[in-house]
């Protein structure tokens, strides 16, 4: 499963409020694909997809498709 550190949640989610979304999660998707492989974006998003792994930090929720969940199992998403 993909991990999320807590430095990570509470910026996400500050900057959430900053733009008024302050009960919006995360979206993780897959922006496109060059030699060096996948890159990914993230994007606030209002509610979950019927296919989506919900991931919950801190009261930041992380939506990701979970055939690309299974991509992203074992890394971690951190803010420095």
């Amino acid at each position: 499963m993909l991990t999320i550190t807590d430095k990570a949640a509470d910026m996400a989610l500050k900057v959430l409020a900053a733009e008024g979304k302050e009960n919006w999660g995360i979206r993780i998707y897959v922006a496109g694909s060059g030699h060096c492989g996948p890159t990914y974006g993230l994007n606030p998003q209002e509610e979950s997809m019927p296919n989506d792994e919900v991931i919950a930090k801190n009261g930041l929720k992380i939506f990701v498709d979970k055939e690309l969940s299974q991509t992203l199992s074992g890394l971690q998403l951190d803010y420095f």
